[in-house]
C-alpha cells in the first residue's frame, strides 16, 4: 500500500512482521495519536460547558496579570480527662493507765485530681491560581476567566469529614477526606491584537 493511501497505517489495512523482542510502532503511535483526540475532544467539551465566569482580564506587556485562590478545612478534635487517686489510713490502738483503758483511733484521708486535655487538628488546603503575561511591545488581550463546569459553587472546593468521633469531640477518629481533583480555570480569549501571526 502506498504511503499516500488514507488507509496507510491504519489498523486492518497491514500485517506487522515483528522480532519477540519488538512492539508495534505504528499501533503504538496511533494509539498516541487517539488518546490526543480524545484529550482534545475533552478540552472543547469542558470550555464549551463553562459558563460562571471569574472575571474579564485585560493585560500587555507592561501589565500582567496574576490571580490566586486557596482553600482549607480543618478538624479540630478535643479530648479531656480526669483520673482521681486516693487513700484512706485508719489506725487503732489502746493504752491502759491506771486502771483505765483509752481507745486512740485515726483515719486520715489523701487524695489528689490528676487530668489533662488533647487536642487534634487536621488540616487539608490547596490552591491554584494563574499568571496571564504577554512579552510583545505591541500586544494586547483580553481574556474571559471562568470555572471548569457549569454548576461550579465554593462547596465544589470543600473537603469532607468523617469519623466515628465526628461530634463527640473524640481526638484521633476524625479524618479529611483528600479529592482526587478540584476545579479548575477555563480561559476564553475574547479579543485583542498580537504581533505574532500566528497567535
Amino acid at each position: 500500500m502506498p504511503a499516500g493511501d488514507e488507509n496507510f497505517g491504519q489498523p486492518g489495512y497491514y500485517n506487522a512482521y515483528l522480532a519477540a523482542n519488538q512492539i508495534d510502532s505504528v499501533a503504538s503511535i496511533n494509539q498516541s495519536i487517539a488518546k490526543w483526540y480524545k484529550v482534545m475532544s475533552d478540552n472543547d467539551s469542558i470550555k464549551v460547558k463553562a459558563s460562571k465566569q471569574l472575571q474579564n482580564f485585560s493585560f500587555h506587556a507592561g501589565s500582567p496579570v496574576e490571580y490566586s485562590e486557596q482553600y482549607s478545612t480543618t478538624v479540630s478534635s478535643v479530648n479531656s480527662f480526669d483520673i482521681t487517686v486516693g487513700a484512706i489510713v485508719s489506725n487503732d490502738f489502746m493504752l491502759s493507765a491506771g486502771g483505765g483503758t483509752t481507745k486512740f483511733s485515726f483515719e486520715e484521708h489523701t487524695g489528689m485530681v490528676q487530668g489533662g486535655e488533647f487536642t487534634d487538628d487536621m488540616e487539608a488546603s490547596h490552591a491554584k491560581g494563574f499568571v496571564l503575561a504577554e512579552s510583545g511591545d505591541d500586544d494586547y488581550l483580553s481574556v474571559d476567566v471562568l470555572y471548569e463546569n457549569n454548576g461550579w459553587k465554593s462547596s465544589d472546593e470543600e473537603y469532607g469529614v468523617s469519623g466515628p468521633g465526628l461530634g463527640s469531640g473524640a481526638a484521633n477518629e476524625n479524618s479529611v477526606e483528600m479529592k482526587e481533583s478540584f476545579p479548575t480555570f477555563v480561559f476564553r480569549t475574547r479579543g485583542g491584537a498580537t504581533s505574532c501571526p500566528y497567535e
